[in-house]
């Protein structure tokens, strides 16, 4: 291939060590194949195979009938009958799987493996949100899904030895073809998960795995096609028909440039992408089951392949796809089981939708949540991390499900103290993030200059009252864990303060009390908040 080779390998084989090669894995086919017509070479094996990827699927079951969503029983629909038309066709997930709507949280994601049993999902890549309740689960969702997590760049930092819980690849037999998936983990999950959950992990570098696996593959198991299974973030290039990195740490570019790597499959940054950089083929399958990525890998007789990347957008026309009963059936169990609880009113909105973007700096639902805090904590400063917050609320009646699906972590809130220099800080780090959803606060009005990048952009922060913030002054704050813990690169929180107490009171149950007390929650208005020089 035409890709520059990452130097040092025999440095990298000693820090990652080898492990025994998996054996290859039969892909099973469901449903019937009778009416299927496959082309075949002079070998007899197939002409093409299928790659059908999603990502960042967030355990989101039920489909939106007003939004993109299509929920499980109509993506189960589309991926069996994909799979019917061709059934050399391989089924996987770039991670994300489980966290963000309730009954994957209750269930702790038994709901979801068992959807991916059904769908015959042949691995997934580790996401970040895989370890939100902590990365004791890997072993059961194995077991309840049916398949393997693919991370060749996680090792535990005792024994220095790969983790056990996932492979480092998988070697898929489909259509008389080898197809082989290096599981790929993005180090920004080191920022974006709480710290006391991957203590225990190194995340090495993807680009050092991907070398060493293609060497090693290509030495034992001989793979006619090696594709990296990630949960890496990608966007869709400039120019059409191409892709590129994201983010200071940049993976996917160097990843690409790995000779031996055919195809990338990315996620985490919920993009619809296909495309090319540096000559491998990217696909990207926007996020909650909405788009599945392709990748059509066609052969020919003399050993050669060309593998051409697309999407379907299929979402666009989910309102045209039966539901699959066998699906709905998983839907309908678990939600008679835990869903009356979840179906039970809250409160009222008034004055609006209690909306929320991860783009707005200050949201409603940024402010009515942070609200809360202060209220609760009796706090002069609230703060939240935008991507904690997953939803807004419309106008009308929210459930208690409505609060699963607005924040299905279970972060805590802590109180503590910081100096008005350090205040400026966590407000500046949050304002027009690329990388990170935008910080949302209350108790605080900031005027910000958004040409600098640094905490100097602040040109003016008073409370609510309007009294300046003194940079020599303490004030009292609230912040979640993840946060606190340095979650978004909030580096700047933990060793800077004071008078800290953890209140182990979950902030999701909190806000339910809250509404619930209130009986309505009035939206309220985020103007004057942040203004822009």
């Amino acid at each position: 291939m035409k890709r520059i080779v990452i130097a040092l390998l025999l440095v990298s084989s000693l820090l990652f060590g080898c492990a025994t090669a998996p054996k290859p894995v039969d892909y099973p086919i469901y449903g019937s194949v009778d009416q299927a017509v496959v082309e075949v070479l002079a070998d007899g094996n197939a002409k093409n195979v299928t790659i059908l990827s999603f990502n960042d699927f967030h355990g989101t079951l039920a489909e939106e009938p007003k939004g993109k969503s299509p929920g499980i029983a109509k993506m189960a629909t589309y991926i069996l009958d994909a799979r019917k038309a061709d059934p050399n066709t391989i089924v996987v997930s770039a991670g994300d799987n489980y966290q963000g709507s309730a009954l994957p949280a209750i269930t702790k994601g038994k709901v979801v493996n068992e959807f991916y049993k059904l769908i015959g999902l042949a691995a997934s890549a580790v996401g970040n949100h895989e370890f939100d309740w902590g990365p004791t689960y890997f072993d059961q969702w194995t077991a309840d899904g049916g398949f393997p997590f693919l991370a060749a760049n996680l090792y535990d930092k005792a024994s220095g030895k790969p983790v056990l819980w996932a492979k480092p690849y998988q070697v898929v037999k489909v259509g008389g073809h080898t197809v082989a998936f290096i599981g790929l983990a993005t180090q920004e999950t080191l920022t974006k998960t709480k710290q006391e959950y991957i203590d225990a992990l190194d995340f090495k570098s993807p680009v050092e795995a991907a070398t060493i696996w293609v060497a090693e593959l290509e030495k034992t198991v001989k793979p006619e096609v090696i594709i990296a299974l990630t949960h890496i973030p990608s966007a869709a290039g400039k120019d059409a028909g191409t892709a590129t990195g994201m983010a200071e740490l940049n993976e996917l570019e160097m990843l690409c440039r790995v000779d031996g790597i055919d195809a990338v499959v990315t996620g985490h940054s919920h993009n619809t992408v296909a495309g090319m950089l540096y000559g491998v083929p990217v696909v990207q399958g926007y996020y909650n089951g909405r788009t599945f990525g392709k990748l059509f890998i066609a052969f020919a007789d003399d050993g050669s392949f060309k593998i051409t990347p697309s999407v379907d957008e299929y979402f666009k026309v989910k309102d045209k796809i039966a539901e699959n009963p066998d699906a709905k059936k998983i839907l309908d169990d678990y939600t008679a089981k835990y869903g009356t609880e979840l179906k039970n009113k809250v409160a009222d909105i008034s004055g609006g939708d209690l909306a929320h973007s991860n783009t707005a700096n200050v949201t409603p639902m940024g402010k009515w949540t942070c609200d809360a805090m202060r209220s609760r904590y009796n706090v002069q400063v609230a703060f939240q991390n935008g991507g904690g917050l997953r939803k807004g609320f419309p106008a009308g009646v929210v459930t208690v499900g409505d609060f699963w699906e607005l924040m299905p972590f279970d972060n805590y809130t802590i109180t503590f103290e910081v100096s008005g220099a350090v205040l400026k800080q966590i407000v500046a780090h949050g304002l027009d993030s690329k990388d990170f959803g935008n910080g949302q606060f209350s108790g605080l009005k900031v005027v910000y200059n958004p040409a600098i990048a640094d905490a100097t952009k602040i040109v003016s922060l008073v409370l609510d009252d309007g009294t300046p913030v003194d940079d020599a002054k303490m004030y009292s704050c609230a912040m979640n864990d993840f946060q606190f813990g340095g979650g978004d690169k909030y580096t700047m929180v933990k060793p800077n303060a004071k008078k800290v107490v953890e209140t182990f009171e979950p902030i999701r149950e909190m806000l339910i009390e809250e509404a619930k007390k209130a009986g309505t929650i009035k939206v309220p208005s985020v103007d004057g908040i942040v203004t822009k020089q």
